[in-house]
């Protein structure tokens, strides 16, 4: 897999890539969109044939990314591991843009 667009600025409208449409896009990139938007999380784990359609993808289009899951306004400790697979999922697919949800979303429910 070849990607060389991460220095290059990203302009115009996204889409959010989604399983229901992967294997569309990876035969054909969309016409309509400049950029996929992925929840590294989401596809960090994935293997096998979806892992083969999220690259074929992911060659033809430029992805932001927007992380769900660090939970950095809880009080539990950073998930380092799960910093470190994001970072090496940002870096295989050359991400140009990385956003995190600032909010409390683990902790199970613990104030």
């Amino acid at each position: 897999m070849t990607l060389s667009y991460k220095s290059e600025k990203i302009h115009g409208a996204g889409l959010g890539l989604r399983r229901a449409f992967l294997r569309e896009f990876a035969a054909h990139p969309a016409k309509h969109a400049d950029f996929f938007e992925v929840a590294p999380e989401n596809w960090i784990h994935v293997q096998g044939k979806l892992r083969d359609l999220f690259e074929q993808a992911a060659a033809h289009m430029p992805m932001v990314c927007h992380g769900l899951s660090l939970n950095l306004g809880g009080q539990a400790p950073l998930d380092l591991t799960l910093v470190r697979e994001i970072q090496q999922f940002l870096s295989r697919y050359n991400v140009a843009y990385y956003s995190e949800h600032l909010s409390y979303c683990g902790d199970e429910g613990h104030l």
